[in-house]
């Protein structure tokens, strides 16, 4: 995602590159959490759709395996997906001028529910995308408010 945030130039002139950069690290990772806030929430969860046994033997093995507690009726959603989304905000060399933001997470099948690309029909609609939090207007303008509010601050009328 990329954001035009006016005064940069000015903030850099003023405080000096460090200064700067350091000046930048709290509104990134507040930004940061702006963007990664869409993708932690769950989406309710589907209807009781039933959903047919494919053969006898199924239906026999689901009743014992709930019987045997193996299986909870209904699902209970462990929430792995959304706790799993981390972000982390680097300087990028000191002396130079910025500061970069990252998000992600480790869970091997993120990518068929909220990556767009490759996301499963199933949850098409249904669950934010990395896609739809960088493209949304809602999320770009928190984080460009937190940028400015934090440049303003900083330069203090100056």
């Amino acid at each position: 995602m990329s954001v035009q945030i006016q005064g940069l130039d000015k903030l850099y002139k003023v405080l000096g590159n460090a200064a700067a950069n350091k000046t930048l690290v709290r509104p990134m990772h507040e930004a940061m959490e702006h963007m990664k806030a869409p993708l932690v929430h769950y989406p309710p969860q589907s209807g009781n759709k039933k959903v047919p046994f494919v053969s006898d033997k199924q239906r026999r093995y689901v009743f014992w395996a709930m019987g045997k507690g193996i299986i909870d009726v209904p699902y209970q959603r462990g929430r792995t997906l959304g706790n799993s989304w981390k972000t982390a905000v680097t300087k990028i060399r000191m002396s130079s001028r910025g500061i970069a933001g990252r998000m992600g997470t480790n869970i091997p099948y993120a990518q068929l529910v909220q990556w767009r690309k490759t996301q499963s029909r199933r949850f098409r609609g249904n669950w934010t995308t990395t896609d739809d939090v960088v493209e949304g207007n809602f999320v770009r303008r928190n984080v460009d408010r937190v940028f400015q509010r934090a440049i303003d601050k900083a330069l203090g009328g100056k």
